[in-house]
């Protein structure tokens, strides 16, 4: 199938997804009962969730399972359209270098994001896997589709197709710098054959790995705009040599909003190990089991009615 045979067919099959935060794209796994595979970072924190259809329907939606260490979700439309197509899974591992590949999704682009047309991009598998630990706020993802199908933020969650019409890959991630150089058409996704081993445990609403919140290293937030002095707090627990996870979203009802930790607190260890950015939170909660507390230990950001800036607090959150 070409590019254009692929946006016809399987247009149908996108979903742009919107939350209270931002946007991204999901595409259907199973039209009957509603089912659409996504990351977890699209979904991540969301207080509202609503899917956005080629036909120009919307409609609520519910997240079913997350795995944030592996970026992946289900999602569930709460009204399913006989418009509706899904998607065929391919086989990612049959993939080599220079196979065309081709993108659909919802990038942020002008105008109203909530009535844009889903973009369709093609191109060539520049690496057809690959690990990769590509930021302080990402998990290490263990099996990528490194091509240069263009995908930008909007496109997250999106499918990539190989060239017989099916998903090999979900759109996740570009590579735009790199040591201070622009770096052009490096994107990458999640092979299916990775996203396959999580599929059956998430549409049966299962999470794994998760507590209910997402953060990034300390040591790189700009947190001048959350306090009025936060950059000179900033710097002073630097120089006392701590650093940690600046937490930057909290699912209500999660794991970690019933431990009572909120946006921009800053969590210095998980069961004992340094957590600096949320790959090494992932690492420690890979390795406990559901049921599990996970012990949290962190710092106190700001003055409270008998707290002060530097302060320590602990956390027991029961793992998912």
């Amino acid at each position: 199938m070409s590019p254009k045979d692929i946006a016809l067919a399987y247009t149908p099959s996108v979903v742009h997804l919107f939350t209270d935060t931002g946007s991204g794209t999901g595409f259907v796994i199973d039209a009957a009962a509603g089912l659409v595979m996504t990351n977890a970072h699209v979904v991540s924190g969301a207080g509202v969730l609503k899917a956005g259809l080629s036909s120009g329907e919307q409609v609520s939606a519910k997240t079913l399972g997350t795995a944030p260490c592996e970026d992946l979700a289900v999602v569930q439309l709460n009204e399913v359209p006989e418009t509706l197509v899904e998607v065929t899974l391919g086989d990612s591992e049959e993939l080599v270098s220079q196979d065309t590949v081709t993108a659909i999704g919802y990038p942020t682009a002008f105008g109203d994001s909530r009535t844009q047309d889903a973009v369709t991009t093609s191109g060539a598998v520049q690496s057809p896997n690959l690990s990769a630990a590509p930021d302080s706020s990402l998990p290490n993802y263990s099996s990528l589709i490194q091509h240069d199908a263009t995908i930008n933020p909007g496109n997250s969650g999106g499918p990539l197709f190989n060239d017989e019409g099916q998903v090999v890959g979900i759109n996740t991630l570009g590579n735009t710098l790199a040591n201070g150089r622009i770096v052009q058409g490096q994107y990458y996704s999640i092979s299916v054959d990775r996203a396959e081993q999580f599929i059956d445990r998430l549409t049966a609403g299962e999470s794994m790995s998760d507590i209910g919140l997402t953060g990034f290293a300390f040591s790189e937030a700009d947190i001048s705009g959350v306090y009025s002095d936060g950059s000179q707090v900033q710097r002073e627990i630097l120089d006392k040599g701590y650093d940690g996870l600046f937490v930057d979203s909290v699912t209500s009802g999660s794991p970690a909003d019933d431990a009572s930790i909120f946006v921009n607190d800053l969590i210095l260890s998980a069961n004992g190990v340094e957590t600096n950015s949320f790959a090494e939170l992932c690492d420690v909660l890979a390795s406990a089991s559901s049921g599990e507390t996970v012990n949290l230990t962190g710092m106190y950001l700001q003055d409270t009615g008998t707290k002060k800036v530097g302060d320590l607090w602990e956390a027991e959150v029961e793992l998912q």
